[in-house]
C-alpha cells in the first residue's frame, strides 16, 4: 500500500493523501513510518487492507498522463483478449482475467478462483493437471503485453512496468531482459527499424 500511495503521489502531485488506512494485521510498537508515508490516520485490526479516499481525489488530473499510451495500452489488452476463443478452457479464462487486471494489482491466486467460482485448491490443481500454474500465467501474461506496449504505443519502459503490476521499474526491466533477450529500450529500437 505504501508503493501505491508513492506512486499516486508521483501521479497526482503532493495534495494526494487518503483519509484513512486500514490495515487487516494488529497494530505493531512503532508506527511512525507508517504515519509517514501514509500522512493519514492509520488503523489496525481492521476487517480489510484498504485506502479510503475522498471521492475528490478519484478526479484529480495525473501530472504526466500520457493518454496516447493509455489508449495504446488499452487496445494491446483488448486485441490480447481478442486472440482468445469465445468458448475458453480455464488457462485461457485466467489468462484473460489476469490481463484485464495487471494494472490494478487484484490477479492473485484468490482474486482469480473467486472470480472463477472454485475453491483456490482446485483452481491450482487444475492448473497442474495442464503443466501450468498461476505464476506461469501472470509471466505470460505480462511478456506478451510487454511487447505490445513497447512496440505498439509511445509508453515508457517506466510506464509499461506499472502497467503490466510490477511494482518496480527494475524488476520489469530484468523480467523483459529474461524474456527477450535484452532491454525494452534495446527491443524497442530494434523492432522498430
Amino acid at each position: 500500500m505504501a508503493t501505491l500511495a508513492r506512486f499516486n503521489r508521483f501521479s497526482a502531485g503532493a495534495v494526494w493523501k487518503p483519509r484513512e488506512v486500514w490495515f487487516e494485521h494488529a497494530k505493531p510498537k512503532d508506527v511512525t513510518e507508517h504515519a509517514r508515508i501514509f500522512r493519514a490516520p492509520v488503523r489496525f485490526g481492521m476487517p480489510v487492507n484498504s485506502l479510503l479516499l475522498d471521492r475528490r481525489l478519484l478526479s484529480l488530473p495525473l501530472t504526466g498522463a500520457k493518454p496516447v499510451a493509455h489508449q495504446a495500452i488499452s487496445e494491446a489488452a483488448e486485441r490480447l483478449l481478442a486472440m482468445d476463443p469465445g468458448k475458453a478452457n480455464l488457462m485461457q479464462s485466467l489468462l484473460s482475467f489476469i490481463r484485464e487486471r495487471l494494472c490494478n494489482g487484484d490477479f492473485g491466486l484468490n482474486d482469480a478462483s473467486r472470480h472463477l467460482g472454485i475453491s483456490r485448491r482446485s483452481l491450482q490443481r487444475k492448473l497442474r493437471q495442464q503443466s501450468s500454474s498461476h505464476r506461469l500465467l501472470v509471466e505470460q501474461a505480462r511478456r506478451d503485453l510487454s511487447r505490445c506496449l513497447l512496440l505498439g504505443s509511445e509508453a515508457t519502459a517506466t510506464e509499461a512496468a506499472y502497467a503490466l503490476g510490477f511494482s518496480d521499474p527494475t524488476a520489469f526491466h530484468h523480467a523483459f531482459q529474461r524474456w527477450h533477450g535484452m532491454p525494452p529500450q534495446a527491443y524497442r529500437a530494434a523492432k522498430i527499424r
